[in-house]
């Protein structure tokens, strides 16, 4: 037996009276935050025609004595509420005179009026609860500002108020009694019901339903948002309208009776997947409310009866609309037949994990509703309902969706600390656009449905890849030569006490190449480098590039086991290293060519630039292994093309030029030396090689710095956060003499960016760069710019846009472009990609897809599977990894 198969029985008022579940959780609320305005239901109307206010006030006070909500105030015993009516409640009905303003400050102060009521708080346990104020806007013209505690009403009861309001001001006018039948039952009536029968065996059916359907809830609802979600949640809101266009309305009402569903139905299965396409989540849970008015004798009492259901469903599987459409219109009528349960009590119930930071089991909110008439004519006098925007939001997004004469209207009612108006207007957009789709072809699966439009789509993915520049068919090498040619006697390099000539370092690097060629070294060779940051290791990373090998970065300070892995894998035909490592490899089965002892047998080969007629820029430079951090480490196979893109592309970025003194950080077993290494040495500038030690403190970094004027540093993210904090704790200053700190590898902290920004000089340039060893080195940067120097707040850098000659995407699961703001994966093309992983074909098809994008040139995209996201600038904003 159903509780709303029991009678309502009118109660006596000579105790004390509970409040209904609906109304305690809101007392509850309003002890923890007296006179939040978010719980108020502001409305207005205008009134035209012969109006008196004294007639109105006097139908104010009958609907006041008619309605117990209306005279009902709140206290508490012991910590308990109880319901206190009051006999007689007198309503002020402050008169405000506009019509001397001209019509546009007329407008305005109507605009402040309703929203400085809305916003204005109650006492509950003061009263009244109701709150009216008429504004004079001409002789024959009024508007009727009404708010009310929603502890005390609800929509429905509302539209009770108005339409009583009329009928008694147009019998009042003619002197007639009141026309409005007595009620049998009033609110408290409910509410003493609602606690007795919902109990026991009633209670506990209800409960059992929730309990399989909801769990302990969904996880919250991942909404990408414009700003980071508050650490308690505030109900900052403001509205967003927008149409339906009537064909498209009316195509979806026969989808709807096609499928015995409603309309209800199908509009929240097409919200619910674009939550799925926006959070990629698929447990989505969903609040809606429900009148729940489902007796004859409750229908005209004011009061709060709305409930909430939630609509819990998954989207696994990738089923088509028709099939989650099916799911949806199960799960609501079971929903329907369970409704009984107050929400405030189902909470109590589940006890789902709180968090502050968002509302209990859901976190967006979905309505339809039907327009009520907007008019009412009472012959005499027009009442016309206006919209009311109270710039409050309880949820993160609340879709409105109406349905009238001439099909849907929307509206958005959004948390602004969370999303600004254009993401909202795209997320109209987009499910305007599922609407569409899911009428064209209502089995179309859901990955299928594309969210972004013909412009959205051509900015994405054509506009901001627009990277393209002439890129020079030569190697590494002949770059570096060239500048040779041009500055000879300028300094190269400077290691410790020692410095190199350009013309003194190509002449070393000649020498060794031409040794190597002897030694049957060549185009298709590979040859292992493990030496000590110095001299000895850029001479042989050119060396090797001239005489037409590829090198391999084997660091001597590697496990042996590692080390031992890397050389059989890589097969390498040559391992250059010093003497003092030779026991490191002397098990191994590898040719040794130590650098330290060849001064002599080097000598005899010719200092001369060699020639390579056979070179072609798909040659490959390097071999350099990932970390291994998820799993075996895969050698990476790097082509002379990418690196001279690289190069070029960094020159620009960075503005590198010849008065430019860099220091080589990195390690050479992290290609992030590269961009160290050539880009300043085809520019003419001067390599500042640090010492060998694996750790720099604070201190000698700042040393070296002044010892060699350094201008450009590029440090790991993760090191340059250190740096900053000690320089912090030191009270001293960024040096003068760095023009530009490069970052890169990890997510540059708010907090520490803000800082630099307050130790370092306005000039210095701040550089966030990102690339996976796939896409060589560097794949898009962003500039902090001066705005992000001044901000007060921490400031979040983005990875930027494309360098030169590269393509990126930020793509689904399918591999389609996600809309700007969503989450997706980031996949990279174009002059950096990597031939792929040696000896490693099933991961290198794997990680290297046929790029869907390239107008069938067969090219390939290399999946990151870092998570990233658009700005609405373009700039990407890094996000982590993916997890799977």
């Amino acid at each position: 037996e159903g509780i709303a198969e029991k009678e309502i029985e009118p109660v006596l008022r000579d105790r004390e009276l509970l409040l209904s579940f609906a109304q305690q959780r809101l007392w509850f609320i309003d002890q923890l935050e007296p006179g939040d305005p978010s719980y108020n239901i502001p409305t207005a109307f205008k009134i035209k025609g012969d109006f008196d206010p004294e007639i109105f006030k006097r139908c104010i006070q009958t609907l006041v004595q008619r309605h117990e909500s209306l005279r009902t105030t709140f206290d508490a015993r012991d910590g308990k509420p109880f319901q206190v009516i009051h006999d007689q409640t007198e309503i002020p009905l402050p008169v405000t005179d506009l019509s001397h303003l001209p019509m546009n400050e007329q407008n305005q102060a109507i605009r402040q009026w309703v929203t400085d009521e809305a916003r204005q708080s109650f006492e509950l346990s003061k009263g009244p609860l109701l709150r009216l104020r008429l504004l004079k806007l001409q002789s024959d013209q009024w508007l009727v500002v009404l708010t009310m505690h929603h502890i005390i009403s609800d929509g429905w009861s509302i539209g009770i108020f108005i339409d009583e309001l009329a009928r008694l001001y147009r019998s009042y006018q003619h002197n007639e009694p009141n026309p409005l039948l007595p009620l049998r039952l009033q609110y408290a009536d409910f509410a003493a019901w609602q606690r007795e029968w919902l109990s026991g065996e009633v209670l506990e059916r209800q409960l059992n339903y929730w309990r399989r359907q909801l769990g302990k809830g969904s996880p919250p609802l991942q909404l990408p948002t414009d700003r980071p979600r508050p650490r308690v949640q505030t109900s900052n809101g403001q509205h967003l309208s927008f149409d339906i266009p009537l064909n498209l309305s009316r195509r979806l009402n026969d989808l709807s009776r096609q499928h015995g569903a409603t309309m209800f139905m199908t509009l929240l299965a097409a919200f619910k997947v674009l939550l799925f396409h926006y959070t990629q989540q698929k447990d989505i849970s969903v609040g809606t409310p429900i009148a729940n008015r489902n007796r004859s004798d409750i229908e005209k009492i004011i009061g709060f009866f709305v409930n909430t259901l939630v609509i819990r469903s998954d989207l696994s599987d990738d089923p088509s609309f028709n099939r989650y459409l099916k799911q949806i219109r199960e799960i609501t009528l079971d929903a329907y037949a369970h409704q009984d349960i107050p929400f405030e009590k189902l909470v109590d119930e589940i006890h789902p994990e709180r968090d502050l930071s968002h509302h209990p089991l859901f976190q967006v909110m979905f309505l339809l509703q039907n327009i009520p008439p907007k008019t009412i004519d009472t012959g005499e006098l027009k009442i016309e309902s206006l919209e009311v925007e109270n710039k409050l939001s309880l949820f993160d997004i609340t879709l409105v969706l109406t349905q009238g004469p001439n099909g849907l209207k929307g509206g958005i009612e959004y948390n602004t600390d969370l999303f600004d108006e254009g993401t909202v207007k795209r997320f109209c957009d987009h499910y305007i656009r599922i609407l569409k789709q899911i009428a064209d072809n209502p089995d179309i699966r859901l990955s299928e449905i594309e969210l972004l439009s013909e412009e959205e789509y051509r900015k994405q993915v054509v506009e901001w890849n627009q990277t393209s520049k002439d890129l020079p068919r030569v190697g590494i090498h002949r770059l570096f030569e060239r500048q040779t040619a041009e500055t000879p006697e300028a300094t190269a390099l400077i290691s410790g006490g020692q410095e190199l000539t350009y013309r003194e370092l190509n002449e070393r690097a000649n020498r060794l190449a031409n040794y190597l060629k002897a030694n049957n070294i060549g185009s298709g060779s590979k040859v292992g480098l493990s030496l000590e940051r110095s001299p000895a290791l850029i001479v042989a990373l050119i060396a090797v590039l001239k005489s037409g090998a590829a090198f391999v970065p084997l660091d001597p300070h590697y496990p042996q086991n590692r080390l031992q892995f890397m050389i059989n894998d890589s097969k390498i035909d040559l391992l250059i290293t010093q003497t003092d490592f030779e026991p490191i490899f002397k098990g191994l089965s590898v040719p040794l060519l130590f650098a330290d002892s060849l001064d002599k047998e080097l000598a005899e080969f010719s200092a001369d630039n060699l020639s390579d007629p056979h070179f072609h820029p798909e040659q490959l430079a390097y071999v350099i292994y990932t970390s291994g951090s998820t799993g075996t480490p895969k050698g990476v196979l790097i082509p002379h093309r990418s690196v001279v893109n690289h190069n070029l592309s960094v020159q620009r970025i960075f503005g590198l030029t010849a008065n430019d003194r860099v220091l080589q950080f990195a390690t050479v077993n992290f290609d992030a030396s590269m961009e160290e290494i050539f880009p300043v040495l085809q520019i003419g500038g001067t390599l500042v090689l640090r010492g060998k030690d694996a750790v720099i403190s604070a201190d000698d970094l700042l040393a070296l710095i002044k010892e060699h004027s350094l201008t450009v540093l590029d440090l790991p993210t993760a090191y340059w956060q250190q740096w900053v904090a000690e320089l912090v704790t030191s009270g001293q200053k960024a040096p003068e003499s760095v023009r530009l700190i490069v970052l890169g590898g990890d997510r540059a902290a708010p907090e520490t960016v803000q800082k630099w920004n307050r130790l370092a000089p306005a000039r210095t340039r701040l550089i966030n760069s990102y690339g996976p060893t796939e896409t060589t080195i560097v794949s898009t940067a962003y500039e902090a710019t001066e705005q992000d120097r001044q901000s007060a707040l921490p400031v979040n850098l983005p990875i930027g846009h494309p360098i030169d000659n590269t393509r990126v995407y930020v793509l689904n699961r399918n591999l389609r472009p996600v809309p700007i703001g969503i989450p997706g994966e980031l996949v990279i093309g174009g002059a950096g990609l990597a031939h792929g992983y040696l000896n490693r074909p099933d991961l290198t098809a794997e990680a290297f897809v046929p790029d869907p994008f390239s107008g069938g040139k067969g090219e390939r995209l290399y999946r990151t599977g870092d998570l990233v996201r658009y700005r609405k600038d373009g700039n990407l904003e890094f996000l982590g990894r993916i997890d799977h």
